[in-house]
C-alpha cells in the first residue's frame, strides 16, 4: 500500500461478512423456494468452500508472529510497516541473523520508520555490532524518534 500501512487484523472483515451472510439467507430460502433446496446447495457450496479454503491457508499464516509478518513482507514488499514488524518477530524469537539480513536490506530504503531504524540498532546490538547499532539508533532519532533513539544510544 502507498501509505505504508499493513492490516494485519483480518477480524475486521468478520461484521461484513455477517451482514453478507444476513442478505444470502434470505435470497437463499427465496431460491429453495423456486428452485429447490439442491439449486440453493449449490448456489452456496462454492463461496462457503472458497472462504473455507482461504480461511484454512491463511491459518498457516497465523502460526506464529514470523509466520505471519513474514507473509505480510511476501504481501507487501515495500510496505515499511511491514518490514518493521517482521524484524521485531525475528528479534523476539531470536533469529538474529535472519533479522540483522532484513535490515541490511531494508533500512537504506525510502519510507521506511525510525521504528525499523530502532528495531534495527536493538538488532545490532543484540549481536554486537556496535557501529550498526549507533547508526542506526542515530538513523532514528533523526527520522524522529528522539526519545526512544536516545535512550538506546546512551
Amino acid at each position: 500500500p502507498q501509505s505504508g500501512l499493513v492490516l494485519v487484523a483480518e477480524r475486521v472483515a468478520y461484521l461484513p461478512s455477517v451482514a453478507l451472510a444476513v442478505v444470502a439467507v434470505p435470497a437463499l430460502s427465496w431460491l429453495a423456494s423456486r428452485a429447490g433446496r439442491r439449486a440453493a446447495a449449490a448456489v452456496a457450496a462454492l463461496p462457503i468452500a472458497l472462504g473455507a479454503a482461504a480461511t484454512h491457508a491463511r491459518n498457516f499464516d497465523w502460526h506464529s508472529a514470523v509466520a505471519l509478518f513474514g507473509a505480510e513482507v511476501r504481501s507487501f514488499p515495500d510496505s515499511g510497516d511491514a518490514w518493521r514488524l517482521y524484524v521485531s518477530a525475528l528479534t523476539s524469537a531470536s533469529r538474529l541473523d535472519e533479522a540483522a539480513a532484513a535490515c541490511g536490506d531494508q533500512l537504506a530504503r525510502p519510507g521506511r520508520s525510525a521504528q525499523l531504524s530502532n528495531n534495527c540498532g536493538v538488532v545490532y546490538d543484540r549481536l554486537g555490532r556496535d557501529d550498526d547499532a549507533m547508526a542506526a539508533y542515530r538513523r532514528a532519532i533523526e527520522q524522529g524518534l528522539a526519545a526512544v533513539g536516545h535512550a538506546n544510544v546512551g
